[in-house]
């Protein structure tokens, strides 16, 4: 190493440094850079929001709310009581804390007493003698006298510590209540309670439920208790489950985050700017589906959005400390690892369905375009888009090599898996985020565009280039498929642009057809501000634009007032990935995916929760 930094010094000093181009390259940049430093749209962009439940009449409406909530608070003590007294909280707080602790005397005497209640009653009602369940109830029986909390020992096993190693976080295992695993029988009255519920609905209903209703029981228990769990569980799931279990799972952990709100002395609700406008955007839409021409169907899609929206509003309310907000980004990266690998088993194995977003006239080439959960490519796509540039962020950020390794291999596996979803708009949009990642975390690294750009032709497959190269070609039925109906949703706007027509697809096809060119037919605008400017009107496109630029001023505030490199550079990723998002929102609309809708108001939630964190670290 000390040879080349000699040669590179060497090079540096006698042929770079005091060459005309440098001169003048470093003139152009300190002239530019002492503009944009002085102008009055960066100023703006320094300076801090006012404070909207006090200062701008919709804040006060708005904050309204949130007023209500904390006049709750200060009868603390009735809820409390009512937690404390009432019996049913008791016995899921025994279910909870001794499934947290993983208690083996507990679990064994719940389904030790249900596979007993399941062998008596299902031979009762003519079912016969089931030999496996009685031997598991004897089995159980047998665990029931080892009374060892297995969550003690998890923490010293090299899988706890393997994970720590890898993830670069600390595992915390002190998540459960010690006195509600201790010797008191009613922790057993609990778990026989369970047991016989749970046997009792497998004979006369089905055993599925019997089991779901116990353990559905202990996760709105353990969400109930800790709205952070379910925070990190659903932006986990969200790329898999359907939509309606995801709204659910966001409406659960708004409940949560709501009796903590009245219950805990300190808590302190966080509302801001970006949120007013969000609430505002929730109005707009709300009036847009009353009017609507297809209001039925556009009041459902409302509740959906609603519900996605206040993701926003439990994330910036529950995320507050720094090791909270890297441990969600962490989660984060891996639900979306998780995506990649059933797209790469796509890929692999492929299945029916794929060959729907071919063009075989001008990529007879491309034989398989992967989906993955999310039922199409570009829906795929630009979930990958809001994920790739965290998980850069956590390489970048790593502190262990081991760390570093395993989030690189994780950005590589996403990066070939958007390669494969062949969605040119989505490679766009992240070659656009990786310049906004590498301009503001490290710039430098632009002199290699000197050297890569080059061989990109000889490195990147032919199929790919093709498709590249084919933007804009009105031969590719894509190109000319999406001009079509932008067109199209032009000469809507030119009649509906002031109150639009209303959510959803069947609104849309209500009015679209007598617009159309040559035919096409479209369930959207393939395009996302189009989309809500057709869906709300002016009054929403103006209000969205608004929590656009506003959250960017965030952003940017945050960025600034933050010592944290850690946190600039997490921050920075996640406003990369947001605008290569909205990139991909030219070619396409965004939102018809829902659960690609909540990621992108988690995102947001995600980068006002850092901005906050900043904030509290500045104070």
């Amino acid at each position: 190493m000390g040879c080349f930094q000699y040669l590179w010094l060497y090079v540096w000093n006698n042929w770079i440094k005091n060459s005309v181009v440098y001169r003048i390259l470093c003139g152009i940049y300190n002239f530019f850079s002492t503009k944009w430093q002085e102008s009055k749209i960066t100023n703006w962009f320094r300076t801090v929001d006012a404070d909207p439940k006090s200062e701008i009449g919709f804040g006060k409406i708005f904050g309204a709310i949130f007023g209500w909530l904390d006049r709750l608070r200060a009868k603390n003590e009735f809820f409390t009581r009512l937690n404390e007294k009432t019996g049913i909280v008791a016995v899921c707080k025994y279910l909870l804390h001794n499934f947290l602790a993983l208690n083996i005397r507990f679990i064994s005497i719940l389904f030790g007493t249900g596979l007993g209640i399941y062998t008596i009653l299902n031979a009762i009602s003519g079912g016969g003698f089931n030999t496996l369940t009685a031997v598991l109830t004897v089995v159980f029986s047998m665990l029931a006298f080892l009374n060892i909390n297995v969550t003690d020992y998890i923490k010293d096993t090299w899988i706890s510590k393997l994970a720590e190693l890898f993830l670069g976080t600390e595992m915390n295992y002190k998540f459960y209540y010690m006195t509600k695993c201790s010797k008191s029988r009613m922790r057993y009255y609990c778990a026989v309670f369970f047991g016989i519920l749970m046997g009792v609905l497998s004979v006369y209903v089905h055993p599925i439920i019997g089991i779901g209703v116990v353990f559905g029981v202990l996760f709105v228990s353990a969400v109930i208790y800790k709205v952070e769990l379910g925070v990190f569980i659903t932006a986990f799931l969200a790329p898999f489950v359907p939509t309606m279990i995801l709204a659910g799972l966001v409406g659960l952990c708004a409940v949560s985050l709501i009796i903590k709100g009245v219950t805990a002395r300190k808590f302190k609700w966080n509302f801001g700017i970006v949120g007013m406008f969000i609430m505002l955007m929730i109005l707009m839409y709300l009036v847009a589906a009353c009017f609507s021409f297809a209001r039925v169907k556009s009041l459902q899609i409302w509740v959906v959005y609603t519900a996605m929206m206040t993701f926003f509003f439990v994330i910036i309310n529950t995320v507050r400390t720094k090791k909270q907000f890297m441990d969600l980004c962490r989660v984060f990266v891996l639900s979306g690892l998780c995506v990649c690998i059933y797209g790469i088993y796509q890929y692999i194995f492929k299945p029916g369905g794929a060959e729907a977003w071919l063009d075989d006239d001008m990529f007879s080439d491309i034989t398989m375009r992967i989906y993955s959960t999310l039922e199409n490519p570009n829906v795929l796509g630009e979930y990958l888009v809001l994920v790739i540039p965290v998980c850069i962020g956590l390489v970048w950020t790593a502190e262990k090599l081991w760390s570093k390794l395993f989030y690189l291999g994780i950005a590589g596996v996403m990066c070939a898996v958007l390669i494969l979803t062949y969605s040119r708009g989505c490679w766009i949009a992240l070659g656009v985020a990786a310049m906004i990642y590498v301009t503001f975390v490290c710039g430098k690294l632009w002199g290699f565009a000197l050297l890569i750009l080059p061989l990109i032709p000889i490195v990147v497959p032919e199929t790919v280039l093709n498709r590249v190269t084919s933007i804009g070609d009105m031969g590719d039925s894509s190109t000319s498929y999406r001009v079509f109906i932008w067109m199209g949703t032009l000469l809507m706007l030119k009649d509906f642009w002031l109150f639009g027509i209303g959510m959803g697809e069947e609104a849309f096809n209500s009015v679209y057809p007598f617009y159309a060119y040559s035919a096409v037919v479209s369930p959207h605008s393939h395009n996302l501000f189009l989309q809500v400017w057709v869906e709300t009107g002016i009054s929403g496109i103006v209000t969205f634009l608004g929590i656009l630029i506003l959250w960017y001023k965030q952003m940017c505030f945050g960025h600034n007032r933050t010592k944290d490199k850690t946190m600039k550079t997490i921050m920075v990723a996640i406003a990369a990935g947001v605008f290569g998002f909205l990139i991909q929102g030219m070619f396409d609309n965004c939102f018809y995916n829902y659960r690609v809708t909540m990621v992108f108001w988690f995102v947001l939630g995600l980068g006002i929760s850092a901005v906050n964190i900043a904030k509290e670290e500045q104070n």
